[in-house]
């Protein structure tokens, strides 16, 4: 359940820079610090075994992966868009909380969430560049392990 709400305060600090930067994501979650995010800790899942940070922003010890939309075309599917969610190895490969677009958390098996993320690389309303971003991501989520596939 923390998981669940750090994602949801990731989500209101994405959506307050989104707003603030006519528009545009940030490049990275370390660029949400300090201005939009003071307490570093929602940037670890209770269930990661990883040190507290401490002082600064570390991608090492963050427990959460981000997608950088390079513009806004992907605010047409505010809720089909995934804007973080957890890495894998934090619910031993057993599927991940995601936060997108609209607010919202769910989780999601590994096998349904690597599939949406294929069906949004896929989709041609989308730009090119949200299209890439999403395909990056979807290669970086496959090379953390297997795809065990769900019964029917």
């Amino acid at each position: 359940m923390k998981c669940a709400q750090n994602l949801k305060q990731i989500s209101l600090a994405l959506d307050n820079y989104y707003e603030d930067n006519n528009h545009h994501y940030p490049p990275s979650l370390s660029s949400l610090v300090p201005q939009y995010v003071s307490f570093l800790g929602i940037f670890q899942c209770p269930s990661a075994k990883a040190q507290p940070m401490k002082g600064n922003f570390d991608e090492q010890l963050c427990s959460y992966r981000y997608i950088c939309y390079p513009d806004d075309s992907a605010r047409k599917f505010d809720d089909k868009m995934v804007l973080a969610f957890d890495k894998g190895s934090d619910h031993q490969m057993e599927g991940m909380n995601a936060v997108f677009a609209d607010g919202h958390v769910c989780f999601w098996s590994r096998e349904r969430f690597i599939a949406m993320l294929g069906e949004l690389a896929g989709n041609e309303k989308l730009s090119m560049p949200t299209r890439e971003a999403l395909r990056k991501t979807l290669a970086e989520v496959m090379a953390e392990g297997p795809v065990k596939r769900e019964s029917p």
